[in-house]
């Protein structure tokens, strides 16, 4: 029979299939603080023991192939297949604070109701915990495992990405209660796309444009922008 220590801090384990789901701050944040609940539950019990984070396994000898019945569209999914972070351990010790660290961090964002992109995070954790974190690799990794354990989605957690490069020419941008952007006035710098979902889900664009130009490079576009192109 199952250790139930290993299993108290799995999230809908009976599925066959993990999804990383976008769930509302209020779930991110109650799944914490089970997951917090849990640890100091059987570190207080009769027999206590530092329990060990169970985390879906991310090789891809873990991974399926799922396909719709009603189109041909395939998607990746891990199945449940858990491995784990241990304080017991030298070799996973660190790793197993960075997670409640990082968890920590992510639930004082949700609280405040803001962002942060991974840098951003990097660098608050860096301030935070100079002994554990050290490099913009730890962290990446760090929310991996953070998202294995919750399944959740980065998103979820008051992540997101950083800007995703320029727009310019003929756009009329507008968020809510806004003032209106205009990208053919924003100078040879043209104007910062946003990683925010939420932001970019409620923008209004207006355009005239016959054609839309997608350029890899930035210079490339601002060459572009500076020959009025």
């Amino acid at each position: 029979m199952e250790d139930p220590r290993k299993s108290s801090m799995r999230f809908f384990s009976d599925q066959n299939l993990c999804h990383a789901d976008i769930l509302p701050p209020s779930e991110i944040r109650a799944r914490i603080e089970v997951a917090v609940l849990n640890f100091l539950r059987i570190l207080a019990s009769p027999t206590p023991a530092i329990s060990d984070l169970p985390l879906i396994n991310r090789r891809s000898s873990n991974s399926r192939a799922c396909k719709g019945l009603l189109t041909q569209v395939s998607c990746i999914f891990l199945s449940h297949s858990f491995c784990t972070r241990s304080l017991m351990r030298a070799n996973t010790a660190k790793a197993f604070i960075r997670v409640w660290k990082v968890m920590e961090m992510c639930f004082g964002v949700l609280v405040q109701e803001k962002r942060v992109t991974q840098r951003e995070l990097f660098y608050k954790l860096l301030c935070d915990s100079p002994d554990y974190f050290t490099s913009q690799l730890q962290v990446n990794r760090t929310i991996q495992d953070v998202v294995a354990l919750l399944q959740c989605s980065r998103y979820s957690l008051g992540i997101m990405a950083s800007s995703r490069g320029l727009v310019a020419g003929r756009l009329l941008l507008q968020e809510p209660n806004q003032e209106v952007v205009d990208c053919s006035e924003c100078g040879l710098s043209g104007h910062a796309i946003s990683g925010d979902l939420n932001r970019l889900e409620t923008l209004i664009l207006k355009t005239d444009a016959r054609y839309i130009i997608v350029v890899e490079k930035v210079s490339s576009l601002l060459k572009l922008s500076n020959n009025h192109l």
